[in-house]
């Protein structure tokens, strides 16, 4: 069990102490930083007068959402009865404490973890020199928290997104700090990520080694319209259909950051999907493929054809896929990771080996071994 990985778990804002970042932030940042506060309806997460989310929060993926006001799923019950979540409400933040975090992974049979920061933070604040400050004050942070125990936490910078340059530098500061791994936040950055203005950043990660990761943040989907009768059951569908398509929206990642020739210029810059599925991407490198036969994308000059810079430069992490554990061969068993997605809500844990055993029958033990452990532990430094 202690060999097991899980490539793919997270470290949300609302576990974080309630003032990281008000107190740990420059004078004139003060008033532009998030923090908690005693709201009419509990604790909250404030920003500029604002609740943005509950202490306590399940992340449900929507707003303002208490765990005790969740009808709660068979898989959200059976996390809820470990504790975690009224735990939270209570002021016990097991995600952010690395002694409760490692107990938590040790009910899991997970012997180590990366670690996913702060993801949904940017788009509620909408400022991104903030975030900028906020990002260098998170990053300090998960650096004390990884030296708890360096070779079972390896928690991911945060880069920021509203400028490639300042993302270059914070990648180089935090390699100096000894973190392995970096986030770019794509889905509301200042550029998309074939943008040619990326480069200092791609630069960088070859420089230092840090493969950057690109965290699935879902697909937008039609908004409810106003003062629809059906409004409520409409949410509800409207929830589920966003759900069942949000691992779809890496398609648009993995497109960008192949075709922009990123690796033609910096070859040994490697990527990950961060929670994506792995059962679609067999068939859209493969639909890349062919598209770059064509006129349409053959102009680029790649010098590969696009299906071989993922499996020379890219990784992908994924926590449920029965039907991408049996396309393995065709997607690259050097090239998958398992993740928990621990603490949210859709992942596996406090159960990962029970999924485990059931998904990965299919694989032979060398194989499993590399998508459960030895892959991550390679990329990200870890035993």
């Amino acid at each position: 069990m202690s060999e097991i990985i899980s490539a793919d778990c997270h470290l949300d804002f609302w576990y974080l102490p309630g003032d990281l970042f008000y107190s740990e932030a420059p004078a004139s940042w003060k008033e532009r930083m998030p923090r908690v506060e005693n709201t009419d309806s509990g604790r909250a997460w404030v920003h500029k007068g604002k609740i943005i989310r509950y202490v306590g929060d399940v992340g449900l993926g929507r707003e303002n959402v208490r765990h005790d006001r969740v009808t709660m799923s068979v898989r959200l019950r059976r996390k809820a009865r470990t504790g975690i979540y009224s735990d939270a409400a209570n002021g016990v933040f097991r995600p952010a404490s690395p002694e409760l975090r490692l107990k938590d992974q040790e009910l899991d049979g997970v012997g180590a973890e990366v670690i996913y920061g702060i993801l949904g933070l940017s788009r509620r604040l909408q400022d991104g020199e903030a975030m900028g400050v906020i990002f260098r004050i998170y990053n300090d942070f998960v650096m004390q928290f990884r030296k708890y125990d360096p070779d079972r936490l390896a928690p991911l910078a945060c880069l920021p997104n509203h400028d490639p340059h300042a993302a270059a530098d914070e990648l180089r500061r935090i390699a100096k700090l000894g973190l392995t791994g970096a986030e770019l936040i794509a889905s509301d950055s200042v550029r998309p990520i074939w943008d040619r203005d990326w480069d200092p950043v791609w630069e960088a990660a070859e420089e230092t080694g840090i493969p950057i990761s690109f965290h699935n943040q879902g697909q937008d989907v039609r908004p409810l319209i106003p003062n629809d009768p059906h409004a409520e059951e409409n949410a509800k569908v409207r929830n589920a259909v966003r759900q069942a398509v949000s691992r779809f929206g890496s398609a648009q990642f993995l497109a960008s950051i192949i075709y922009s020739g990123a690796f033609d210029r910096y070859p040994s810059f490697r990527f990950v999907l961060g929670e994506s599925s792995i059962g679609w991407i067999p068939y859209f490198l493969q639909r890349m493929d062919y598209e770059y036969e064509e006129e349409e994308s053959f102009h680029l000059r790649l010098r590969l054809k696009p299906s071989d810079y993922f499996r020379v430069n890219g990784f992908v992490t994924y926590e449920r896929d029965a039907v991408g554990t049996r396309l393995i061969d065709l997607l690259g068993e050097d090239n998958v990771m398992w993740g928990s997605d621990y603490p949210h809500p859709d992942g596996t844990w406090p159960d990962s080996q029970r999924f485990l055993d059931q998904e990965l029958a299919c694989l032979s033990d060398r194989v499993r071994k590399k998508v459960t452990h030895d892959n991550a532990a390679k990329l990200y430094g870890l035993k």
